[in-house]
């Protein structure tokens, strides 16, 4: 928007004003602008914002003014309050707050308390947090141990009976020719017990496998969770 559309606007929006008003803020603004010169005509439109909003403001200020009550580059001004334009108001209040650079400062500083709060608690509560710790990892290790233990206890004796299922097996069928019907029963009880023992061999060695790679992925978890638990952390967000 050039000069002259922006004072044909800026008229067209003080209809409500009375003439003699109206034609002394056009006078004082073509006035000011002349001043300035064309090279800056430009700038100044720019920071009055739009005609709308700098005749909002000059009715706002000859609503209350006072007789000392004057045209400013700002708008209208009676002396105790300037009624700025738009762009003169975001300028006015991009300086009362504080910039990009500057609240990234504040955060940096406030970051860098904390963690030398961080710190120092954890220098106070050392002494007692570590030891507790470890007490806790031992418990949490000697309790693992002890399934594991458990577990292969338990696989051993499987492998234990499926062996001396076999051997009963094998020992009735050697004395097949001395005593058929003995030798029956005891290959029967041979192949009855290899069963069982092959049954508990094989549950508990299931059991030891799954165990172990749920240990295994819970440890790589563990591992990785100080290194991806910020991206989680957004993903969740």
């Amino acid at each position: 928007m050039n000069r002259t559309e922006f004072m044909q606007a800026f008229q067209n929006a003080l209809y409500d004003v009375s003439s003699e008003e109206r034609d002394a803020a056009l006078q004082y603004y073509n006035d000011y602008l002349d001043d300035a010169g064309p090279e800056k005509e430009e700038q100044i439109l720019e920071e009055w914002g739009s005609p709308e909003k700098l005749a909002q403001s000059i009715r706002g200020g000859m609503s209350g003014r006072q007789e000392n009550g004057e045209f400013t580059e700002h708008g209208f001004s009676d002396g105790e309050e300037k009624f700025v334009p738009a762009r003169a108001a975001e300028q006015k209040q991009e300086s009362q707050n504080p910039p990009p650079v500057e609240k990234a400062r504040k955060k940096a500083g406030m970051n860098i308390w904390k963690l030398l709060c961080i710190v120092l608690l954890c220098v106070l509560l050392g002494p007692v947090c570590i030891p507790i710790a470890a007490a806790a990892v031992a418990v949490i290790a000697t309790i693992v141990l002890l399934i594991a233990a458990v577990l292969l206890l338990f696989l051993v004796i499987g492998l234990v009976v499926l062996c001396s299922g076999v051997a009963i097996a094998v020992g009735g069928i050697a004395k097949l020719f001395v005593s058929p019907a003995g030798a029956l029963i005891l290959f029967g009880c041979g192949l009855l017990v290899t069963a069982v023992g092959g049954m508990i061999t094989w549950l508990f060695g299931w059991i030891v496998m799954k165990s172990s790679v749920c240990l295994f992925r819970a440890a790589v978890d563990l591992c990785r969770r100080p290194f991806h638990g910020k991206r989680r952390g957004g993903a969740k967000q």
